[in-house]
């Protein structure tokens, strides 16, 4: 749905709720059920809403518990009744720098201050360590924003009297958490509370009438975060990124300006923010995202582009160049059949909103944002998190190689009925020297199991 693609409308998300869960529900016809229970600190129903809002948009359908108001505590650590009829598949703990008691003054002892961090930290590990152990759930939390005030100025971030600096502390203590523990994720409000901007994030008034511990649009954010992080660990992140060319990874077009003419490298302004996508680009390919380019251009003429210009991506960084004439939606689904995987995998990015349009009409899992502006190419696709880590492992970073093995092996597959035939050429042509792209000792007989 696009009203729910990032860069999103948080007011129109926020009035029209129910308008778009009808939708939604009406619009799909299979769902992943989760249990989520909100353990919160503050008013949890209206974050509930937009979660679910986000989940049902990735086919994920949540039955939700919220605990009492600022009964987080409580309702983990002590026997509950209803949350244990509930047996929660995954448990999120929407709590904020306001539920933190700091109250300490430039008198108090250093140690005493480190001891109630302990003393906080702790807290929250009896809170995760009971829900694991009950429930067996995942466990979702958020860290803490910096507050609406610095009492000591500058200083509040580096002096331990600083409410900034005790936050910022006891956040590290729940990343060493995090890292350690499977299951556990967080949501890192601390980042999107300074996108969001901290003035607007905190709402008096909204805390005061309806305990709201931020600003009713800024639960959109978080919201959108949170369902983020569950789609990724149900398995819904894209795994492919379909790529044009012109003036999406340089600025200008090939076939008009030849590549002489072609604006990306470090040298201009337009240059260089057409070179800083590109090295972005790259980042995503380290964690396992399959580059692939979709270009209405002669493959000469596109792969001159890409391998004559000073842009970071080259050749050997995409799977395929599909450099033809074909309507962008059909090359991507050809690329998807070869890659022997689903569509929905596929998110794509193009400058032109016709071509978008016409992506994301005929294929409508795939992951269409909207690119206008080079210079807001990375946050759209950043933001948009296709992508997003919650379980990434060394194979992940190899996942390349793996597919470009595999069009190998299945290219060779095609010209051989059996092993047989195929070893036999080994043999008698090769004379025992590997042939062209494919090593002997790859065990081809279970390509015919």
């Amino acid at each position: 749905m696009n009203e729910l693609i990032y860069p999103y409308k948080r007011e129109y998300i926020v009035a029209n709720k129910k308008k778009l869960k009808k939708c939604l529900l009406e619009s799909k016809t299979q769902f992943l059920d989760v249990k989520i229970a909100i353990l919160a600190g503050s008013t949890a129903n209206e974050i509930a809403e937009i979660i679910n809002i986000f989940l049902l948009n990735y086919n994920i359908r949540a039955k939700f518990y919220i605990s009492e108001y600022n009964k987080f505590y409580e309702d983990a650590v002590f026997d509950n009744d209803r949350l244990k009829e509930f047996n929660p598949d995954i448990v999120y703990i929407f709590t904020t720098f306001r539920n933190i008691n700091f109250e300490f003054d430039m008198n108090t002892k250093i140690d005493d201050i480190n001891s109630k961090l302990d003393e906080d930290y702790n807290k929250y590990v009896t809170i995760w360590e009971n829900l694991q152990e009950k429930y067996n759930a995942i466990v979702i939390q958020n860290n803490f924003e910096y507050p609406n005030y610095r009492l000591l100025g500058n200083k509040d971030i580096f002096d331990e009297h600083g409410l900034s600096n005790y936050l910022m502390r006891l956040n590290q203590k729940l990343y060493h958490f995090a890292r350690q523990n499977k299951k556990f994720y967080i949501c890192d409000i601390n980042y999107i509370s300074a996108c969001f901007g901290l003035d607007k994030w905190h709402n008096e008034k909204l805390y005061a009438l309806y305990k709201y511990p931020f600003d009713i649009f800024a639960m959109v954010d978080v919201a959108y975060n949170v369902a983020n992080i569950i789609k990724s660990i149900y398995g819904k992140n894209k795994k492919v990124l379909a790529l044009d060319l012109d003036n999406t990874l340089w600025g200008g077009i090939i076939s008009e300006d030849g590549y002489e003419k072609l604006k990306v490298g470090p040298d201009t302004p337009e240059g260089e923010i057409y070179f800083n996508f590109q090295k972005y680009i790259k980042k995503l390919k380290s964690i396992g995202v399959i580059l692939n380019v979709v270009s209405k251009n002669d493959i000469d003429v596109a792969e001159d582009g890409i391998s004559k210009t000073d842009g970071v991506l080259k050749k050997d960084d995409f799977l395929y160049i599909k450099a033809n004439w074909e309507r962008k939606d059909k090359n991507i689904v050809d690329i998807a059949n070869n890659m022997n995987i689903g569509v929905e995998s596929f998110a794509f990015v193009d400058d032109s909103e016709v071509e978008r349009d016409i992506v994301s009409s005929n294929l409508n899992n795939v992951g269409v944002a909207k690119y206008d502006l080079p210079e807001d190419y990375i946050r759209i696709l950043d933001k948009s998190a296709y992508f997003e880590q919650t379980n990434y492992t060394e194979e992940d970073s190899n996942k390349l190689k793996q597919y470009r093995d595999n069009v190998i092996r299945e290219n060779y597959k095609k010209q051989f009925e059996n092993y047989e035939d195929y070893n036999r050429l080994v043999i008698t042509k090769y004379m025992g020297n590997e042939p062209t792209g494919v090593g002997i000792n790859d065990n081809f007989e279970e390509l015919y199991d």
